[in-house]
């Protein structure tokens, strides 16, 4: 069985995942990361998706919107300050140590949502350092049942533990925009196939 990586668009990238080129691998998503004057690097996504941005919107806040394209466990406090906890396996409870979190840093309705993860899986490399980094999700109306969705992860230092995480998660992000592209366009993923899809499988 394939293992579902720790994904953050919003949470955490598996270490075991390999680091593929994105256009083979993700060619819905958009590459433009670049570095700021400081050194630090910003990682920026995106994606286009065949559906209105309150549609998507609603995947981003409630638990049930979560399962449907990012996790098969979920449980999310929405609210500034809340938390969206999430698991890969089907067996956690809310709480115990393994799950992750992310903190709702800020947001606006149906346009930015801002996440900081506060907490990783036991085994993740450079949690400290992840989080001191965010995650800003943007929702942008192309048309009435077209929205272009941007991610920015803001805050990777110019330092080697931050060049390993920044290499995970473009991978890692560019895997979560697609399956919320899948799930807004077609419904919810269904996690027992996709843990035995390799490789994961994409939008058309």
């Amino acid at each position: 069985m394939k293992r579902l990586p720790y994904a953050v668009f919003f949470g955490v990238l598996s270490l075991a995942l390999a680091c593929h080129a994105l256009t083979a691998d993700f060619p819905n998503v958009q590459d433009a990361s670049y570095t700021e004057a400081n050194g630090s690097r910003v990682l920026k996504l995106s994606i286009q998706i065949d559906a209105p941005a309150d549609k998507i919107w609603q995947l981003l806040v409630n638990a049930e919107g979560w399962k449907s394209w990012a996790v098969p466990v979920a449980w999310v406090d929405f609210g500034i300050g809340g938390i969206v906890e999430t698991s890969y396996s089907d067996k956690a409870v809310r709480g115990q140590p393994g799950n992750i979190k992310n903190s709702i840093v800020a947001y606006v309705p149906e346009q930015l949502l801002v996440l900081r993860n506060v907490q990783a899986p036991p085994n993740f490399q450079h949690a400290e350092d992840f989080g001191k980094t965010v995650t800003v999700i943007n929702l942008r109306r192309i048309s009435k049942t077209r929205t272009q969705v941007e991610l920015d992860g803001v805050g990777f230092l110019n330092a080697p533990s931050f060049d390993a995480l920044l290499k995970q998660f473009r991978y890692g992000d560019s895997w979560t925009l697609e399956h919320l592209k899948r799930a807004a366009e077609r419904g919810p993923i269904d996690w027992a196939e996709e843990a035995r899809s390799d490789p994961p499988k994409q939008s058309k």
